[in-house]
């Protein structure tokens, strides 16, 4: 009744293919020894945590808090390996882009934005499934204006303003029709997989 999706996007492994050597496709690549302390994870456990229990097999969104707490003490036991260079947000993109790490567990519109200044990096959706977010729009309750933030909500879903909306962030568009327009306007971003996920990436 209140909110819609804005974007959406995954959480996968971006990395530089020069310093790594092959492509990454696992969870488990973010523990691989050959990488110790260039690895960044993300500080939020939803992120973390949840990627962790698919790359050990379980289904994250009927996990159980047992199952939550164990991904979490594998973390730490590879932090405390040194496996991980350290924990953030958004600003892993600084260290990928220098160099400082080679793997990152990355939201896959930044590496779009970061592969125009560095194409050996790479993003890839893990075998074992993805963990997946909406940023939502959304109103208050008791919204004094309800009708002008609808005709807002409705004027990001006319799918010809979806499409300019996609290829400005890079992220995963909530609207249908608007991976159609850019194949005739942008077919690079029609085609990009962390824009438009196939329906296999979809699935999982």
């Amino acid at each position: 009744t209140f909110t819609l999706p804005y974007q959406s996007g995954a959480i996968g492994v971006g990395y530089d293919i020069k310093e790594t050597g092959r492509e990454l496709t696992s969870v488990q690549d973010l523990f691989d020894p050959k990488f110790k302390g260039r690895v960044t994870m993300l500080s939020e456990p939803y992120d973390s945590a949840c990627t962790v229990l698919l790359g050990d097999g379980v289904d994250a969104s009927s996990a159980s808090l047992d199952d939550i707490l164990g991904a979490i003490e594998k973390i730490e036991q590879a932090n405390r390996d040194g496996q991980f260079r350290r924990f953030t947000g958004n600003d892993y993109t600084t260290d990928l882009a220098k160099g400082n790490v080679w793997v990152s567990l990355a939201y896959s519109g930044d590496v779009v934005a970061l592969q125009s200044d560095n194409p050996d990096l790479r993003f890839s959706y893990f075998e074992e499934g993805n963990m997946a977010f909406n940023d939502n729009m959304l109103m208050p309750k008791a919204v004094e204006h309800p009708y002008a933030a609808e005709t807002m909500f409705n004027y990001l879903y006319d799918p010809e303003v979806a499409a300019k909306l996609a290829a400005w962030v890079n992220y995963i568009s909530p609207v249908n029709g608007a991976k159609e327009i850019l194949e005739k306007t942008d077919p690079d971003i029609a085609n990009n997989e962390l824009i438009f996920p196939s329906p296999e990436v979809q699935a999982k």
